[in-house]
């Protein structure tokens, strides 16, 4: 039976798809796929138009953050096999001297799944607590990020020699809510590590 490797480049708003059977082998490449529900069926129609099954390929594409999930999260519901590669893994096979563009790496990850097939491993979604935890962390350390910047502004106001109440007002409010939000995530995550005794069991080791 033929195999087929397919290499996804994955950008915000669309993404690329190629298809590597073997070395010396045309490598076909679809580009501008939108990166939603849409552009997902699409690209299974289109690799079915050229006897791409869940059976017969092996997916692999670069982790990008939250642009991969999408199309992850779904091609594994429909049975695909997907690895999710480190970026610097899959930059470090090839030489580095060439043109490069979305089609360009989109051909060099499905050629690097075909090399490298017998080391890529199968994605597996995080756990749901655990995904709504590192969303939580996320979202805290952009708040905190926040409520330092906002400290600093207050102490350089207090420099300026003219000054309003209305600015000292709005930057202790901004401040106070800052702080509010972040203890409200606080008690969340809290809340969610009690939900599952290993969880909490390690935090608490740690």
């Amino acid at each position: 039976m033929n195999f087929y490797f397919i290499g996804l480049d994955i950008a915000k708003d669309t993404f690329v798809a190629s298809i590597f059977h073997r070395p010396k082998e045309s490598i076909l490449t679809k580009e501008n796929i939108s990166n939603d529900k849409c552009g997902y069926d699409e690209l299974i129609l289109w690799l079915g138009e050229h006897g791409i099954t869940r059976t017969n390929c092996q997916v692999c594409l670069e982790a990008t953050g939250v642009y991969s999930q999408g199309v992850s999260y779904y091609l594994l519901s429909q049975g695909y096999k997907v690895s999710v590669e480190c970026p610097l893994k899959v930059k470090r096979a090839f030489h580095p001297a060439g043109h490069k563009s979305d089609p360009v790496d989109s051909r060099k990850i499905a050629e690097y799944a075909y090399r490298f097939q017998d080391e890529l491993i199968p994605w597996q979604p995080k756990e749901e607590l655990l995904e709504k935890i590192r969303q939580l962390l996320t979202l805290r350390e952009q708040f905190t990020r926040q409520k330092s910047a906002t400290k600093c502004s207050m102490k350089a106001y207090t420099l300026e020699r003219v000054q309003l109440q209305l600015i000292k007002d709005a930057q202790e409010e901004t401040l106070k809510g800052l702080e509010r939000q972040i203890a409200r995530i606080d008690k969340e995550l809290d809340k969610l590590i009690k939900e599952d005794p290993h969880i909490k069991n390690r935090l608490d080791n740690l």
